[in-house]
């Protein structure tokens, strides 16, 4: 956990809102570890995500613009 993903949503929702982040660190306090673990995972995968839909959309969108290129 980082406090810069952790300090920001408290202070934002006052603590009301419930988020992965702090979710995730409530859990990290005595839960089961293994979800524990898929919180730790959803945390890295959702920005992996994110990045490849990034990579992905323009390549999708402009394939018909480029092929008259080549």
């Amino acid at each position: 956990m980082s406090v810069g993903q952790y300090l920001p949503t408290v202070f934002a929702g006052a603590g009301r809102i419930a988020t992965l982040t702090t979710e995730a660190v409530t859990l990290a306090g005595g839960a089961d570890r293994r979800i524990i673990g898929i919180y730790a995972f959803l945390q890295a995968a959702l920005p992996l995500i994110v990045y490849g839909g990034a990579l992905a959309l323009p390549a999708l969108l402009y394939r018909s613009c480029r092929r008259g290129l080549g």
